[in-house]
């Protein structure tokens, strides 16, 4: 939304005891790395799901530019089997 007001959304998922972000889908270049660099501007901890997400790549390389960026801005980047372990202990 540009910023220009709150969405309301991290206190809300603050009141529902939320710590951890889990980030997929499309797409990785753009809205994925937004939603990744926001939740990590709300300190939350923020995994994105690399393999369950797809870049535009208007131009070569933009995914690996883009999960490079949230990789150093602080985000875990893990792999749908890690998670799905973790998450179920399967």
């Amino acid at each position: 939304n540009g910023h220009v007001k709150s969405t309301g959304l991290s206190d809300y998922l603050r009141e529902q005891g939320v710590i951890n972000v889990y980030i997929a889908g499309l797409a990785c270049d753009y809205c994925v790395k937004f939603t990744v660099l926001d939740a990590l501007k709300e300190n939350f901890n923020t995994i994105l799901i690399s393999d369950a997400t797809r870049a535009v790549n208007m131009q070569k390389g933009d995914d690996e530019k883009a999960i490079a960026a949230m990789q150093k801005a602080g985000a875990v980047i893990r792999f749908s089997a890690e998670v799905i372990e973790k998450l179920t202990g399967n």
